[in-house]
């Protein structure tokens, strides 16, 4: 249902992004004409998308106990930020944003570029999937982060 969720957003996004084009007006001459002072020609080439499918969900959560909701409420947390995980930051994960649309600054960007919103689809779920790993939440517990 995420996955769905995802696309459909993505869609919405890129959808409300495209300009109407004709055959003889390209990309970069509507971002010239808009203003946009950081327009480059991409080599299409540069932009591999990764060949990614990341299978169905198979996960099932417990039902809410609210008695065990109130100790964690109270306990002493130790945190961290898993930044660039969920949102992305160009300055942790420039990769993700080489092929983004229009400024490259933000996610709807992302969804803008990457040769259409399916490949766009395939690089962010590459990333949720990837970027932290199991061993990474393992490696954190062990050094007593619990939040």
């Amino acid at each position: 249902m995420q996955q769905l969720l995802t696309l459909v957003l993505l869609a919405n996004l890129a959808q409300s992004l495209s300009v109407p084009q004709t055959s003889s007006t390209s990309p970069l001459t509507i971002a010239r004409r808009s203003g946009r002072s950081k327009v480059a020609a991409l080599d299409p080439r540069a932009c591999k998308v990764p060949d990614y499918n990341p299978g169905p969900v198979l996960v099932s959560l417990p039902k809410f106990d609210a008695d065990k909701a109130q100790v964690y409420r109270y306990r002493k947390q130790q945190a961290v930020n898993l930044g660039s995980w969920f949102v992305h930051e160009a300055w942790m994960v420039p990769s993700i944003y080489a092929c983004a649309g229009n400024d490259k600054i933000a996610e709807i960007d992302i969804a803008a570029g990457w040769g259409g919103v399916d490949s766009a689809k395939k690089v962010l779920e590459k990333q949720w999937d990837t970027f932290i790993t199991e061993d990474d939440f393992k490696y954190l517990a062990k050094i007593g982060i619990n939040t």
